[in-house]
């Protein structure tokens, strides 16, 4: 059956149902990488806001390849455990993970970047235990179990020390691009992924209504 679809230029555009229509339409050679690694959309756990593992489903069931998926933390989908999150002192007042989501709290953030402070005291230990809720209670961990995929948290691997060399990262990115405007960025990059290099790397992206595209997906990519 022909599959409704739309191109524009390389871009196809089509409502698929299952994996036998996804296949239909993935001809793209890239797709052959031995390994291929998918970055999911898991910024909350708010009903369509999230990549689920159905869809991620349809998609491993059309690929052939070893499969990463790889994702960072993040406190929108992170406060399931304790809806509020995890309580601590900013210097004047006690607050919570809640209090980081709202103005007040955001702009913390901007003006105290070191994330030192959230490592101690259980805030560490605690995320761990909400990403593993996250991906028993949605179906994600049978998933990887039933395709053989690798789970890789990037955060866990930078607050680690796991990273590729920063003064190569510079290298390879300078050698073909711009200097990018935040160096500490040369300092995040999971040495696992960049053995990886070279790799299909998939943004599975999930649209949202405030025009959240596959782009703003790799923001995720960034540890903190």
């Amino acid at each position: 059956m022909d599959i409704p679809q739309h191109k524009f230029g390389p871009i196809t555009f089509a409502k698929i149902h299952d994996s036998d229509q996804l296949k239909q339409i993935l001809v793209d050679p890239w797709l052959k990488s031995d390994t291929i690694v998918i970055k999911p959309n898991w910024v909350s756990t708010d009903p369509g806001d999230f990549t689920d593992a159905d869809s991620l489903k349809m998609l491993l069931e059309t690929l052939n390849s070893r499969i990463i998926v790889t994702e960072s933390y993040c406190l929108l989908r992170s406060m399931n455990i304790l809806k509020d999150g995890m309580s601590f002192s900013n210097g004047e007042k006690d607050v919570n993970w809640k209090w980081l989501r709202k103005g007040e709290g955001w702009q913390w953030l901007i003006e105290n970047p070191d994330w030192n402070w959230f490592k101690r005291g259980g805030h560490w230990n605690h995320l761990k235990e909400e990403d593993k809720a996250f991906r028993d209670k949605y179906g994600f961990t049978d998933l990887f179990s039933e395709f053989g995929v690798t789970y890789i948290n990037v955060t866990e691997e930078v607050w680690n020390g796991r990273i590729a060399d920063p003064n190569r990262v510079q290298q390879m990115v300078e050698s073909q691009y711009k200097p990018v405007q935040q160096e500490k960025l040369y300092s995040m990059v999971p040495k696992v992924l960049y053995d990886l290099r070279g790799s299909t790397f998939i943004s599975f992206a999930r649209l949202k209504m405030y025009a959240s595209f596959t782009f703003k997906n790799l923001f995720g990519m960034i540890p903190g």
